[in-house]
């Protein structure tokens, strides 16, 4: 069946329309891929400051690629961020990919303590060993030792005196 020009003229036209949709959409695509990068690099900002022992031993691609994991299925909700990341030791215990480190949920446990919970008097229970592993990544030993012993605990807590902060262990 032959098309008279009218319909070829009106199919081309939807061809060009639909090219330049696409031209918008694809310019609109890509601006707010910019903009959930940026909007995300903030989340990584965020996690890092308060897991930064973790995020020392792990390294940035690898902190990278968790707290992408973590946030796909723990998104930002609000403006307010204060209490963003607090299931994050949670999340790392049940990845498979963690499974054989079971000292990185320890650690970060203990980064979200020593970060987000410094004036609130709580003491916490924590594999034996934990705060010493913990403390030679933090002041950047150049020997890290990591012996954590899931058997025993110990009870830390955080001791402030003005602007300075211990994390002390409880008898």
């Amino acid at each position: 069946m032959a098309q008279s020009y009218d319909q070829l003229s009106q199919q081309i036209i939807k061809r060009e329309n639909l090219k330049h949709f696409h031209t918008l959409f694809d310019e609109d695509l890509e601006k707010q891929e910019v903009v959930n990068n940026q909007a995300f690099q903030k989340i990584i900002d965020i996690l890092k400051e308060r897991f930064l022992v973790l995020y020392k031993l792990v390294g940035e691609d690898n902190f990278n690629k968790l707290v992408h994991e973590y946030f796909k299925y723990n998104p930002l909700q609000s403006a307010s961020s204060d209490e963003y990341g607090k299931s994050f030791p949670h999340f790392l215990q049940i990845m498979d990919e963690v499974e054989s480190y079971p000292y990185l949920v320890c650690l970060a446990e203990l980064d979200w303590f020593w970060s987000m919970e410094k004036n609130s008097g709580l003491v916490k229970s924590f594999p034996k060993g934990t705060l010493k592993s913990w403390g030679s990544i933090y002041k950047g030993l150049d020997q890290i030792e990591i012996q954590i012993n899931l058997k025993e605990k110990e009870n830390l807590s955080i001791i402030g005196q003005g602007n300075e902060f211990t994390i002390k262990v409880n008898d």
